[in-house]
């Protein structure tokens, strides 16, 4: 007999998502979905929670049919967007999914995650009026794309404003005031440049990748990580 057949929810607004035509990204973020917990349970000790997934690069490579490097990209590009966080054991990892209960949640969830989102957009709200906020530009998705193509930048413009929409386009807590810098920033981090090999491309990646892992700023141009 035939295992009861299980399923998860996936919003069609998923069609405007920054990494929704990056085609490793996009499977690697649907077979954390489809494979993460539905109940919490305990690995090697440890408990994985629902959302979560105990797992390796190795692990998901193999599954996927995709190399190594090309999943630790797809996960540098979920972790730069905040659809996954990823805490280091000494024999495996376990990524977990933030946003996982409202993906996969009910109705009366949702409604209750968005009347929750209500009263604190009202509450920010008020606390804007309230108090003196120097005036800073947050550009528009179109704003991105222009500026990308009108300066020939080799960047993703729906990924810089995703990324930067998800974390309230601030860095270090302070409001970004030149969104410009920001464009030609995420050049020299995520885009391969044209002189760049393959090789040296993965070891830039696998770079960002170990100063996120140990908490680092990969967007600190002070030298420091």
């Amino acid at each position: 007999m035939a295992e009861k057949t299980t399923w998860i929810k996936v919003d069609r607004n998923i069609l405007d998502w920054g990494w929704y035509k990056d085609a490793n990204t996009f499977r690697v973020f649907m077979h954390l979905l489809l494979t993460a917990n539905v109940k919490p349970h305990k690995f090697m000790g440890v408990e994985i929670k629902r959302g979560e997934l105990a797992t390796s690069q190795k692990s998901l490579a193999e599954s996927l049919g995709i190399s190594v490097q090309s999943v630790r990209t797809a996960i540098l590009h979920l972790k730069l967007t905040g659809e996954v966080t990823v805490s280091q054991h000494s024999r495996f990892s376990v990524i977990s999914i933030p946003n996982y209960d409202l993906y996969q949640g009910n109705q009366q969830a949702r409604r209750q995650s968005a009347n929750s989102q209500l009263t604190v957009d009202q509450q920010q709200s008020k606390n804007i009026r309230n108090k003196e906020i120097p005036s800073v530009y947050i550009p528009t998705r179109a704003d991105i794309a222009d500026y990308v193509s009108e300066e020939g930048l080799r960047a993703d413009s729906d990924a810089i404003f995703d990324y930067y929409e998800s974390v309230g386009w601030e860095i270090n807590g302070k409001p970004i005031k030149d969104w410009r810098a920001v464009c030609r920033r995420w050049k020299q981090y995520e885009a391969p440049k044209p002189e760049m090999s393959q090789e040296d491309h993965d070891a830039e990646v696998n770079r960002l990748l170990d100063i996120l892992e140990q908490g680092g700023n990969i967007y600190d141009t002070t030298g420091s990580s």
